[in-house]
């Protein structure tokens, strides 16, 4: 017998299909009538969404004609990644011979080192399932954009709208409701295809409106930090003149060099007012201009995005700021699109 729809119906069923049916189930295989079309599961080891535990409710099933937008991570061998991270740490360590030699993107590309044939074969196989197919600057990663219903078939997933029970301004998710797999043939290439199994952690105080001073960062008893803002609750806690003092920052800090330039990057919504720049510039007087803004206005300033901002231009307020936001709440279609930015 077979439990379907929480009936218990008899049904008869072939030898070859009860087969399938016990490999699909150890996440080995999927079956389509005629052949046998071996499928792996990248991202196995994450658990289904539990509605017990998550913060996150299911609701409705995707429309089958939504537009679905994911990012295939490509598989990068070991050993491009063990040369990556050491050429990060060495660049990034003062006293290391290669100290400050930054990478161009073209060297970082060279540095993954990811084939082109599998950047053609995972490029085709999306490609050939409906989808339009975006590679990015370092060829590690695709950007696809398909309906629901062409992601359904391919991934032989089910997908549905996820909302959070407490952040009602954190934006609904799509997700698949018990995971995904790929074709064998295609798998061999991918590390993972994100927006599908995982759930970003969304802070319930994430809003300026919410933002208190911590007393872990005042100063302690006895101790004087310089008064370097209008604003009386700025007293003995972390301002720029205070890290002015600490790291011994001169006045003339950063030069004017068109040569520098610098910049910040939000994701799951993070933003920034520019009246509330403008007040903490006034207050503690330093210049937070931002000459570029990359991502688009998003409605929420967020905490973290703010102080990103205020506080980079208080260290060196004569270097240009950029600053790249996403509204998704996605990290690989964000590194994504700060590859893009790089390559501006």
């Amino acid at each position: 017998s077979a439990l379907v729809d929480g009936r218990a119906d008899q049904v008869c069923v072939p030898l070859a299909d009860i087969k399938m049916y016990a490999l699909t189930l150890l996440g080995a295989t999927a079956y389509t009538p005629g052949s046998y079309a071996p499928r792996l599961s990248p991202e196995a080891e994450v658990p289904h969404h539990d509605h017990s535990t998550s913060s996150w409710l299911r609701e409705e099933r995707a429309s089958p004609q939504a537009r679905v937008t994911l990012t295939v991570a490509l598989r990068v061998e070991g050993e491009a990644l063990k040369r990556l991270e050491s050429t990060f740490w060495a660049v990034s360590t003062p006293g290391d011979p290669e100290y400050g030699k930054h990478l161009s993107n073209d060297q970082v590309t060279a540095l993954l080192n990811v084939s082109h044939e599998r950047v053609s074969a995972a490029s085709h196989h999306f490609a050939a399932a409906g989808a339009e197919v975006t590679v990015a600057p370092n060829r590690d990663m695709l950007t696809v954009v398909m309906t629901a219903a062409e992601a359904e078939a391919l991934l032989s997933a089910r997908l549905h709208w996820y909302r959070h029970s407490r952040v009602k301004a954190a934006p609904r998710l799509l997700r698949a409701a018990a995971g995904y797999s790929l074709d064998a043939s295609v798998a061999q290439h991918v590390s993972l295809v994100g927006e599908l199994v995982q759930f970003p952690h969304i802070a319930e105080k994430a809003t300026t409106d919410a933002a208190e001073p911590a007393s872990s960062f005042s100063a302690a008893a006895g101790e004087e930090w310089p008064k370097g803002c209008a604003a009386a609750q700025c007293d003995n806690f972390v301002t720029p003149a205070v890290l002015a003092m600490r790291y011994k920052i001169p006045a003339a800090a950063a030069s004017s060099s068109t040569a520098s330039s610098m910049a910040v990057a939000e994701y799951q919504g993070q933003y920034y007012k520019t009246s509330d720049l403008a007040t903490f510039g006034e207050s503690c007087k330093v210049d937070v201009s931002i000459k570029e803004t990359i991502g688009g206005d998003l409605p929420v300033a967020g905490v973290e995005a703010e102080l990103d901002i205020e506080y980079i231009k208080a260290v060196a307020p004569a270097v240009p700021l950029a600053v790249a936001v996403t509204a998704r709440a996605a990290l690989l279609s964000f590194h994504a699109g700060v590859s893009v930015f790089r390559c501006r």
